[in-house]
């Protein structure tokens, strides 16, 4: 019987690395509270828009 190798632990960061690390660090900023995301989302948006000269999307 042949002997299987392990492939090599990666390093390298990946974008869900990423993404983990921004829900985590979200999730620690607003206490797992969904209004409190929504409120710092809505923050973000409009902080965007101002910087980039955008106007509001429609609804």
């Amino acid at each position: 019987m042949t002997a299987v190798k392990s492939s090599p632990r990666k390093t390298d960061e990946t974008p869900v690395d990423d993404v983990r690390r921004v829900r985590e660090k979200l999730s620690a900023e607003t206490e797992n509270d969904v209004h409190r995301l929504a409120d710092r989302a809505k923050k973000t948006a409009e902080m965007l828009r101002e910087k980039l000269g955008l106007k509001p999307a429609r609804r």
